[in-house]
């Protein structure tokens, strides 16, 4: 799952594959999806902002197998690798539907939902601080922590950034909170 061709999104397997046509490089931030369904005669479903981009199938096999380590913002054979912000980055072990892209894009998770197999936040730095004692990112699901590579970690490059604005629910006349660390009362 990468950026490529006129700056939209593309879904990849062995060097085959379905681009989107939406380009997300305009400074803004982008929820982007890539839906999976063998069982679907499409079976890859790209989204930007909850909107479908294309659907399509690919010319090769998907290898949905454990074999080699999940890489994010690098392809797996090391070439290349992404030039931007990266935030809330989640698995899950369906095909999740549109209605379901769209309600959840925005939202943090303190409850897990099920199906959800690796759920990594990318919260553990300050947005342009010093951050160079953080090495590695939290899977909130299984534990399958990631290793921060190639980046300062200190500045405004290379390290964390202010993400999008999401929120843990509706604002509503009274007040119930569910929290993942820590809540001030207004």
């Amino acid at each position: 799952f990468n950026v490529l061709f006129n700056n939209a999104i593309r879904i990849e397997v062995g060097g085959n594959g379905l681009n989107g046509t939406i380009a997300v490089n305009d400074g803004n931030w982008h929820h982007v999806a890539v839906v999976y369904n063998p069982t679907a005669t499409n079976k890859y479903s790209l989204y930007v902002d909850s909107v479908l981009d294309i659907a399509g199938n690919l010319t090769v096999t998907t290898n949905t197998g454990s074999g080699t380590n999940l890489r994010i913002g690098k392809r797996i054979d090391g070439a290349g690798g992404f030039r931007g912000s990266i935030d809330e980055v989640r698995f899950y072990n369906y095909a999740r539907t549109p209605a379901q892209i769209a309600s959840e894009r925005m939202d943090e998770y303190c409850t897990l939902p099920a199906g959800l197999t690796a759920y990594y936040k990318m919260n553990e730095g300050t947005a342009g601080g010093t951050n160079t004692s953080v090495s590695s990112v939290i899977d909130f699901v299984a534990g399958n922590n990631g290793t921060l590579t190639g980046f300062s970690l200190t500045g405004t490059t290379t390290n964390y950034v202010v993400g999008p604005i999401i929120t843990q629910g509706t604002s509503i006349t009274s007040t119930s909170v569910s929290t993942c660390g820590s809540y001030t009362l207004p």
